[in-house]
């Protein structure tokens, strides 16, 4: 069973600007994604797999600064969004709807998500407990940022995502 737990994030004003850019990043390096994907179909019938797409982002990470500043966990989380996309996409199509929906170009992106990683085969939990009113959450590549916490989190969470809301992160 999967549980979702909600904390009200409050970044500082460098780290939300920080965030800012992160969304900007990650909307351009999934249009740069969904237009390979239907540009090597459209030019030669290839078909790009998820595992093509981040051996990809390991070869611009090392030949590109502009994408090795950014946190990686992100831009593979954002690569799997795209394959999710795609994947429903196929779907409909061998299913034979009338809307099949092929994914768009996004105009902003309102979510960052991360997978957290194991090590020592446990996974640490990103939520470092202080006894201040805010709680902290380890971002990569940008270090802590306040959360509040108003309910224990409860069993092994594996995934993280900061959410851009009218109110706020």
């Amino acid at each position: 069973m999967k549980r979702t737990f909600k904390y009200r994030a409050y970044p500082k004003p460098a780290q939300e600007a920080w965030l800012f850019t992160e969304l900007r990043h990650q909307k351009e390096l999934q249009n740069y994604m969904l237009q390979m994907r239907s540009q090597m179909w459209e030019y030669g019938s290839i078909s790009v797999s998820l595992y093509d797409q981040i051996n990809h982002l390991a070869h611009l990470r090392q030949n590109n600064t502009h994408y090795s500043e950014h946190a990686q966990d992100m831009q593979v989380s954002t690569i799997k969004r795209v394959n999710v996309a795609f994947k429903h996409f196929f779907r409909r199509c061998k299913e034979g709807t009338e809307n099949k929906g092929h994914p768009n170009y996004k105009k902003s992106v309102r979510s960052l998500t991360w997978c957290l990683r194991k090590s020592k085969g446990v996974r640490q939990n990103p939520i470092q407990k202080t006894n201040a009113r805010h709680n902290l959450l380890k971002v990569p590549k940008l270090g802590n940022v306040a959360i509040r916490q108003h309910r224990p989190l409860i069993g092994d969470p594996k995934e993280v995502t900061l959410k851009k809301t009218a109110r706020g992160m």
